[in-house]
């Protein structure tokens, strides 16, 4: 049985995408930290626990919105979330992780095993991973699949078990036939705070 934890609308993508692919080899259960899941259940996957989105929509980039979320809820939000991972995942026998270091550490504190990650957020390329999340992740993860070669390259040199094996992102995008044929058009890839892909055409 496998374990899947993701913490936000791209990152339930992901994470669904893998348990479509597992379907029929292996049985699949999935904590959806952010929002309702909605990914998972398109690919008949009912996630065994959901919750709601705090205002800062799980990205806080100042004290003002880390005091907001505070406000709502967010420290007994962390301790149910830490509960349902743990009664959700009994019997399982591997736990991965899509999302960030915040994702890595609620599931580490559950389970208390060490656990596969795809670090979603950040890259090397754009946003370095810091020295403590390189050392968390040395700690916790049992193997470390980063969304970029470059990224998978630096986090071995940190001492992380890192591994390239292709963009998760890229993976679940939509096949090239579905792209209407004719005049040019512009996609636009969704990060984790979207929740559609628009194509405007030219």
């Amino acid at each position: 049985m496998i374990g899947l934890v993701s913490n936000g609308y791209g990152e339930d993508a992901i994470a669904a995408s893998m348990a479509q692919a597992w379907a029929g080899q292996a049985d699949v259960v999935a904590v959806a930290l952010v929002g309702d899941g909605a990914h998972y259940v398109r690919v008949g996957v009912r996630p065994a626990a959901t919750f709601p989105v705090l205002p800062s929509g799980g990205f806080v980039r100042s004290w003002r919105q880390l005091v907001g979320d505070v406000s709502a809820g967010l420290l007994s939000l962390v301790f149910r979330q830490r509960d349902a991972i743990r009664q959700a995942f009994t019997g399982v026998d591997r736990v991965v992780v899509v999302g960030d270091v915040w994702a890595l550490m609620v599931t580490r504190w559950a389970v208390g095993r060490p656990v596969w990650f795809l670090p979603t957020a950040k890259s090397h390329r754009f946003m370095r991973h810091s020295w403590l999340e390189c050392w968390l992740m040395r700690r916790w993860c049992e193997r470390v699949f980063p969304r970029d070669l470059e990224t998978a390259d630096d986090l071995r040199v940190a001492g992380v078990s890192a591994e390239y094996v292709g963009s998760p992102v890229m993976t679940v995008s939509p096949p090239v036939d579905t792209v209407p044929v004719g005049p040019r058009y512009i996609g636009i890839l969704p990060g984790s705070g979207m929740k559609r892909m628009p194509i405007w055409k030219k």
